[in-house]
């Protein structure tokens, strides 16, 4: 972790703990409030847009401003805590323990520091807060490339938004950290296939979409395609899924031979899960036990599905197995996960 205040763990270092599955409710809402009220305006319609196009926002005609806003800023986790992983689908890892030199880096704070004094005022405040959290880097990777795509996100809504002033400022930031980390072989290649990853996501699976995707997994190259591969990821993790779309998926998979396939989709499947329940309930302090558990059996839907990708799982090893014997397991091990619930919550 960055040695930062609050304040300055604005660039979303705090937040990216839920990496791991089920830390998402460890983050205070001080923290979360404070990584989303300093954000320039550019960034904060861009989460929002994100969540709308994505089925993410809850129509305002009914809730309060209240709850949307709540909602925006768990919203703005899960892109992060996406973005995250489909960075390290691309095959980021490697390049997120690299580190650049120190000469370079300050060169980029002063750049930040800059570029910040003919900036408008909010986005200003922002790069301000960025040559900290470059300084204090210590030149890796991961956390230079965050920065990165926050400003990109930034530069993105300013144009399709008209605002040349803000635009122009995003844009000299973006491509002066562009710049540093193009010098490394192992970002290049990976800013490439995320690039289709992104720019895959964005876009709504539309009925034609999934039946290229169901087509192409049937051929045992599709593992190598960026595009099979981003489609696929936003489809197993969309809140659109039914269990009939998954055993069709799994049919579709199987039929390529490719080995371990289903395993790395059933795991995809279970953190988006995991990760989606502990984002809805990170405010109300809840327990792992019970955010497993709203991960599995919330609604009759995440029953349903949770069952089907452990079955198709299960199948892989033995034909034989039944879905009712896989849906008594998935009733049996949310049972013992409910009866954690009574340990208490998480402050």
């Amino acid at each position: 972790c960055l040695d930062l205040t609050v304040g300055e763990a604005t660039q979303m270092q705090s937040i990216l703990k839920l990496e791991g599955a089920t830390s998402a409710n460890l983050i205070s809402n001080k923290v979360l409030d404070t990584f989303w009220k300093n954000r320039p305006n550019q960034l904060k319609n861009y989460i929002k847009k994100w969540g709308a196009d994505n089925g993410l926002l809850p129509d305002s005609k009914f809730i309060s401003s209240t709850k949307i806003n709540e909602q925006v800023k768990k919203v703005a986790i899960e892109l992060a805590n996406k973005r995250s992983k489909m960075w390290l689908k691309a095959g980021g890892e490697k390049f997120n323990k690299s580190f650049f030199d120190s000469q370079s880096t300050d060169n980029l704070r002063l750049l930040f520091l800059e570029i910040a004094k003919d900036a408008p005022d909010d986005i200003a405040k922002y790069l301000n807060r960025q040559a900290i959290v470059v300084s204090k880097s210590k030149g890796n990777g991961e956390k230079l490339n965050r920065i990165y795509q926050d400003l990109r996100d930034g530069h993105f809504d300013a144009l399709r938004t008209g605002n040349t002033l803000a635009g122009k400022s995003y844009e000299r930031a973006k491509d002066s950290i562009k710049k540093l980390l193009s010098t490394n072989d192992d970002w290049k290649k990976a800013n490439k296939k995320y690039q289709v990853f992104s720019d895959t996501y964005e876009k709504p699976l539309s009925k034609g979409s999934v039946t290229e995707l169901f087509n192409d997994l049937k051929d045992g190259r599709w593992v190598e395609k960026s595009t099979t591969n981003a489609k696929l990821y936003k489809y197993i993790t969309s809140n659109n899924v039914r269990a009939s779309d998954i055993e069709k998926l799994a049919k579709a998979v199987n039929k390529s031979g490719v080995k371990n396939a289903w395993q790395n989709i059933a795991s995809d499947f279970f953190n988006n899960a995991f990760d989606k329940a502990a984002i809805d309930n990170m405010n109300r302090g809840l327990n792992i036990g019970n955010n497993f558990y709203n991960a599995i059996l919330k609604t009759p839907r995440n029953k349903e599905n949770f069952t089907e990708v452990l079955f198709q799982l299960a199948k892989q090893s033995d034909e034989t197995i039944k879905r009712a014997d896989v849906k008594k397991v998935v009733i049996s091990f949310a049972d013992v996960l409910k009866a954690t619930t009574a340990g208490g919550k998480i402050g």
